[in-house]
Order: structure tokens, then sequence, then C-alpha cells
């Protein structure tokens, strides 16, 4: 079942918003979408639910301060190893680098490219 946790989060999310708790639109979707009741099973897409949740139980009104959301730290990774298996009908092998781009005041942060380059030429 491609896409289910992607589905599920947004409706569960929906839910939220309608007023049930994450715990309970997570169940509700799991009960009524899937055959094996497992619905949103990767751990951050439940968490963003609950993230969801908490960022609407806030009292709204009370003076004009952004919501306080209690979001993960952004961290690295190191990728070491990269294998290509089945390279039918494919000339050359590229890749791409790229960075988050920090805006000021914003939480988003857009991906730049720093590098794109080929690494080898098949022949």
């Amino acid at each position: 079942m491609a896409g289910k946790g992607r589905t599920g989060l947004m409706v569960s999310s929906y839910l939220v918003y309608r007023g049930m708790s994450s715990d309970e639109a997570l169940q509700v979707y799991a009960d009524r979408r899937t055959t094996n009741n497992e619905g949103v099973s990767i751990p951050s897409q439940r968490r963003y639910v609950g993230y969801w949740e908490s960022l609407l139980s806030v009292p709204r009104g009370i003076g004009n301060e952004p919501i306080n959301v209690s979001l993960p730290q952004p961290c690295s990774r190191e990728l070491r190893r990269i294998r290509l298996y089945d390279m039918l009908n494919v000339e050359e092998v590229y890749f791409v680098i790229s960075e988050m781009q920090k805006v000021p005041n914003q939480v988003y942060c857009p991906s730049v490219e720093i590098i794109r380059s080929s690494c080898r030429h098949i022949n």
C-alpha cells in the first residue's frame, strides 16, 4: 500500500483539527484504512500529528507572540556510500550537492544547489 503513511498523516491531522486527539485520530485511520491495523507506521509521521495537536491546543488571542511548538532539532547526516544497481540505458552518473538556506524569522529553509557535476561516464 504505497502512500498510506502520507495519506494517513494528512487525514489524521484533519481529524485532530476537527477535535480528536492525535492518538485517537491515528487509531481511527488505522481501523478504517488498513486491514492489518497499522495505519501510519513511520514514527516521524506519527510525531508530526502530535506536533499538530500541540499547535492547535495553544489558546488563541493571547498576545501577538509566535506559537511555541517543541520541534526536534535539525541534524545532519553524512553519506558514506552509494551503490547503484541495474543501470540500464544510463550514459552518465551525476550528483547534486545542496544545503539548506536559513531565512531570517522563518521556520522553512529552502534547499539551494551548491554543486552539480558528473562523476563518471559509463561506456
